[in-house]
């Protein structure tokens, strides 16, 4: 495990049309200080890995997407001092749905016991 101010200075990814906060958010700088490099420009999760992949850059990504076994020629570690992930649920605004009704009904059932 490391801490976030331990790759300081490192080259980080740049995800387009980011809000300051947002930016904040990914480059681990949203919590305290530390320096970094502005890496490649990326539109899409497979461009953020491919930056990460290459070597042009380091990333930080909630642990939940990182699989067991990283990709081949990818090292992963656990980094404290960083914000905590928030999920998200994103549906089609004109969708009726029953399946979509019932997972959004237990998802914000599931988020009120953790809070609890």
């Amino acid at each position: 495990m490391v801490d976030r101010a331990e790759p300081a200075g490192e080259a980080l990814p740049q995800w387009v049309d980011l809000t300051p906060a947002e930016a904040a958010y990914w480059t681990g700088t949203d919590l305290a200080h530390h320096d970094w490099r502005a890496g490649p420009t990326v539109r899409d999760a497979a461009q953020y890995a491919a930056a990460v992949r290459l070597g042009q850059a380091i990333g930080f990504v909630p642990r939940t997407l990182v699989p067991d076994l990283p990709p081949a020629g990818v090292s992963v570690v656990a980094v404290t001092g960083l914000s905590a992930s928030e999920p998200r649920i994103a549906w089609p605004s004109n969708t009726t749905s029953p399946d979509v009704a019932r997972f959004v009904r237990h998802a914000t059932e599931q988020v009120q016991l953790t809070e609890a």
